[in-house]
Order: structure tokens, then sequence, then C-alpha cells
């Protein structure tokens, strides 16, 4: 069987940029996951950094479904929508504050 010819990897000048970019293309098309391996040491990668950080909070019952009904309508799930809020919240307050 002949190997599947891969694309190139571009290189990415953010975070944000290679998220992009993987949310609108196959990865299939640039790494062949039939020679790929599950890797379990958690000291696997000493080096990794964490980029998000984990906010919790409690909100009452009657909002969790509230936002399980929106999050429905839209299609995600009530933690991403409820990230979703809350970046749109702090987005639209830094431009009160330029202001």
């Amino acid at each position: 069987m002949q190997e599947k010819k891969l694309k190139p990897l571009p290189q990415f000048a953010s975070e944000d940029e290679e998220r992009a970019f993987w949310a609108a293309h196959d990865s299939g098309e640039y790494v062949d996951w039939s020679r790929s391996e599950l890797v379990t040491d958690p000291n696997a990668f000493p080096n990794l950094k964490m980029t998000e950080d984990l906010v919790e909070f409690t909100i009452p019952k009657e909002e969790v479904e509230q936002l399980k009904s929106a999050a429905a309508r839209y299609h995600l799930s009530k933690d991403a929508l409820a990230r979703r809020y809350v970046l749109d919240a702090l987005r639209r307050e830094q431009g009160r504050a330029a202001t």
C-alpha cells in the first residue's frame, strides 16, 4: 500500500492562530495517526505549561437549567456556553474601560 502524502505543518504566530487552523482543517492531512502512540506517563512533557486557568463558581439550579437549555439551542455544552458568556462580558467590560 502506498503511503499517503502528508501536507507540511504550517508555522503559527500564536496559539489562537493554531487553534483556528485546527478547527477548520483535518489533522489527518498533516499527521499520520496510524504511527501515533498513547502517552500515559504524567512526566512525559516536563516543560508543558498551562495556557488556561480553571475558574470555579456556583450558580443556582434554576440558572443552570436555563444555561443547559440555551446551550442545547446553540449545540454547545453548558460549560462552553458559560465560558463564552464570561469572555463576552469581559470583552464588553474592557471596551467600557477603554473609553
